[in-house]
């Protein structure tokens, strides 16, 4: 079954905008700690919402660092924290 197409626009909405860019903000980091694992190659990351005035910060300066994480891992749930 095949996802609903997602219009390219401002969410007119406060609570589902704040909604969706915390829960796509976690999604960027994983993708980024992820492009980071399988390219050996070392990212830098800033996130920063107008709305609430956080600041979401993630960089790499050694691939090692990086080999632990998983879903539970603490660097991840750092993270998690600014979703909520």
């Amino acid at each position: 079954m095949a996802r609903k197409k997602i219009l390219m626009e401002r969410i007119q909405d406060d609570k589902q905008r704040r909604i969706i860019f915390k829960k796509r903000r976690l999604g960027l980091l994983k993708k980024a700690i992820e492009i980071s694992k399988l390219s050996d190659c070392i990212v830098h990351m800033k996130i920063y919402n107008k709305e609430d005035h956080s600041l979401m910060e993630f960089f790499t300066n050694d691939r090692n660092e990086l080999d632990t994480i998983d879903k539970n891992s603490s660097i991840l749930s750092a993270y998690i924290k600014f979703a909520s």
